[in-house]
């Protein structure tokens, strides 16, 4: 979040991707950092939720975030809809210009 900050973006935090869900309802979101190994419910499953969505919030770009960048990995990412994914422990260029891929000039929050 921290790292987020100090580029110029506001960001909101879910502990586990049912959170995420609850906050998607009731906040505006320009993107989403999605951590795959949570809590109650992991990023894959919550991804493929926000995909089966009928609303616009079903085309939210989707970056993963974690340690495991494997092919293996990567695949899994695709297949259930991410846009996207970025390695741990985040760099602040790459976070910079992966942002920069998917959110127009101007609009600063996730």
């Amino acid at each position: 979040m921290k790292l987020l900050e100090k580029i110029g973006y506001k960001a909101l935090i879910a502990n586990h991707g049912k959170e995420a869900l609850e906050i998607l309802e009731k906040e505006a979101v320009s993107l989403i950092l999605m951590d795959i190994q949570m809590p109650i419910m992991d990023g894959f499953t919550c991804t493929e939720k926000i995909r089966g969505r009928s609303d616009q919030l079903k085309n939210i770009p989707i970056i993963a975030v974690t340690a495991n960048l494997m092919s293996a990995d990567r695949e899994r990412c695709v297949a259930c809809g991410m846009n996207d994914f970025i390695k741990k422990p985040i760099q602040m260029d790459i976070l910079r210009n992966c942002l920069a891929c998917y959110i127009e000039s101007g609009t600063n929050s996730l």
